[in-house]
């Protein structure tokens, strides 16, 4: 939201806060009102599941009790004043939409939740909309609907639409007279913004990175056109399943390296850049959750954290030594972990890739979820959060770049999606991308000490 007038009065003043490092790195895509990470299409979205009857007074509650309890929901970013902040707003109504869609077959709701939820996700939502939560609620029957939560993006990230669910469900169980947990104290965002302030990279961290990225560029791959095109632009997400058998054998070869499912699909993901464009010294950018101290890991707001991993595969023997080279990239950049903004203060060149104008970033994450997609009962509702793989034309906004997300589900496979934007990529190519992918984490899990160059399906 653009707010020009100076705050002047004590209570003003006290509700304006710092920008947190992870605000200040949206300005480097600000592009206004109408578009990028301040437009109406930047936004995030979930859906649960619920199973028994939904209360709506108790729901509307319970979200508007989400709203006084965490700040960022109700909080600006004023910028166009001479320094950039937030400004924090008083609590308001969280805008619940009901719809009742009847749905007699059972077998169809799971893919009428899809629908609803990618229907959500389509839609604009302002900026300047107080508070930064919406929630839609569809009812196929009294005692089976779907929630939708949304949230500005510049003020909710991925972990914090986790923790809004978590609290959503235990503020409603409380107003129903169940006796659930309290909920833990939280700090607020804006305290985060004034902690950073105080941060001071460390000559060793500062050092690692300089050394670790000289000579390093962001990954960013051809586009099929370019930025200067100024084609029409929207985030279209293309959506896939990674098979129980290929996750199982990403856990155990996981387990075996002593790493995680991060690093083995990392690893996966810069073998299949090696072999598509030729490039084995490859910076791949990820986000961490970038919370810091203990007692931010409660509060809602925009946390996350870009680390860019340097993964060097030249005369890697085998997928299984790409593993432990994406082990030790990972490990060096969490061990010394900086701001972004810090590490490109120190390397500039790191960035140069996002001024390319026929190249584009690709950014790789994995993400955690605080509900089990078999299902988590609080009081006398059980939320199961909305597996995702039907993909969308239209979708929350990837300010400027294409994004790789990976969720390995409790039913044992692993759901995954590529959002690109259409001015930059056509679905063709997107579509192919996500095929290449898939066939090459198949066959690298299946055969991790066969020779990179040689492995099936290259």
């Amino acid at each position: 939201m653009t707010i020009s007038r100076t705050p002047e009065t004590a209570a003003e003043l006290s509700a304006v806060a710092p920008l947190s490092a992870h605000q200040q790195f949206l300005f480097m895509f600000n592009q206004g009102e109408e578009a990028g990470p301040f437009g109406p299409h930047y936004h995030i979205a979930a859906g649960w599941r619920v199973r028994g009857a939904v209360d709506v007074a108790n729901l509307q509650a319970a979200l508007d009790g989400v709203v006084i309890r965490h700040e960022a929901l109700r909080t600006v970013i004023v910028r166009d004043a001479e320094r950039p902040h937030q400004r924090i707003c008083p609590p308001g109504r969280v805008r619940l939409e009901v719809l009742d869609r009847p749905e007699p077959q059972e077998s169809l709701r799971d893919l009428r939740a899809q629908w609803a939820l990618n229907e959500v996700e389509a839609g604009p939502f302002p900026l300047h909309d107080l508070p930064l939560l919406r929630a839609v609620l569809i009812r196929f029957a009294p005692d089976d609907a779907v929630l939708v939560l949304q949230a500005h993006h510049s003020a909710v990230d991925a972990w914090s639409l986790q923790i809004l669910m978590r609290d959503v469900a235990n503020l409603y169980a409380a107003s129903s007279d169940f006796d659930v947990p309290e909920l833990p104290e939280v700090a607020q965002y804006a305290e985060f913004a004034r902690y950073q302030q105080e941060l001071v990279a460390e000559d060793a961290d500062r050092e690692y990175w300089k050394s670790t990225l000289d000579g390093a560029q962001l990954l960013a791959l051809p586009t099929d056109w370019p930025r200067s095109a100024g084609l029409p632009k929207a985030s279209s997400w293309h959506r896939f399943t990674l098979s129980a058998e290929t996750t199982t054998s990403v856990l155990t070869l996981a387990r075996q390296t002593r790493s995680t499912p991060f690093i083995v699909l990392l690893a996966a993901y810069s073998a299949v850049v090696q072999r598509g464009y030729g490039q084995d010294d490859i910076t791949v950018p990820t986000f961490s959750l970038g919370r810091g101290p203990q007692r931010f890991q409660e509060s809602v707001g925009s946390f996350f954290n870009c680390l860019p991993l340097r993964v060097r595969l030249a005369g890697c023997a085998s997928f299984r030594e790409a593993i432990l080279r994406a082990r030790a990239a990972c490990l060096g950049a969490y061990k010394h972990e900086l701001l972004f903004g810090q590490v490109v203060q120190d390397s500039p060149e790191v960035a140069a890739s996002l001024a390319r104008d026929d190249r584009t970033l690709f950014v790789f994450q994995v993400e955690r979820t605080l509900f089990s997609d078999t299902g988590t009962t609080v009081g006398d509702l059980t939320f199961t959060e909305i597996r995702r793989d039907i993909s969308a034309p239209v979708g929350g906004d990837v300010p400027d770049g294409a994004l790789w997300t990976l969720s390995i589900m409790a039913g044992g496979d692993t759901v995954g999606s590529l959002a690109v934007n259409s001015n930059r990529y056509d679905s063709v190519t997107a579509g192919a991308m996500v095929t290449d992918f898939c066939r090459t984490v198949t066959a690298l899990v299946a055969d991790p000490d066969a020779a990179l160059p040689g492995f099936a399906g290259r």
